[in-house]
């Protein structure tokens, strides 16, 4: 019994020497509650204005290899499909360019809404063509613009 009495002292020794190891605890509430806005608008834009950059880059490799894709259509319909996402995905491009506009998330919505049916009509008529390089490049570059439009849309 004395050898658990002595075991029970040294763990509750113990457990008060870790507490006063420990520092103190300091009430900030005040300068994080004043920091929190700002902190928490900021990487909202940062995230917003990465998408706008990665919306340009893909839409710049759209752009690269759109007349390739162009002759690897095999009818019109094809050739329709591609050029209407391309004129979206332009569209959008020019949007993100406007830095105004990189914040206005009902225009992103609307934009985005506008841009999927003539994404979706793409990939319709264009996943036909699994061996034509630059046309299944152009699919993954219009998914890449639309997700980039729904970051900017949130």
């Amino acid at each position: 019994m004395r050898g658990n009495a002595r075991m029970q002292a040294d763990v509750s020794a113990s457990a008060t020497d870790s507490s006063a190891t420990r520092s103190p605890v300091i009430n900030h509430a005040p300068i994080l509650a004043s920091a929190a806005p700002r902190a928490a608008a900021r990487p909202a834009l940062d995230d917003k204005r990465r998408a706008v950059i990665l919306l340009r880059r893909s839409f710049a490799r759209i752009e690269a290899d759109f007349s390739e894709a162009y002759e690897q259509c095999r009818d019109d319909q094809q050739r329709g499909a591609l050029e209407r996402a391309h004129r979206r995905a332009k569209q959008a491009c020019l949007r993100a360019t406007q830095e105004p506009l990189i914040d206005d998330r009902d225009g992103w919505k609307r934009a985005r809404r506008a841009f999927q049916p003539d994404k979706a009509k793409a990939e319709r008529n264009l996943s036909r063509l699994v061996t034509a390089g630059a046309v299944m490049r152009i699919l993954k570059r219009l998914a890449a613009i639309d997700s980039q439009m729904a970051l900017l849309a949130a």
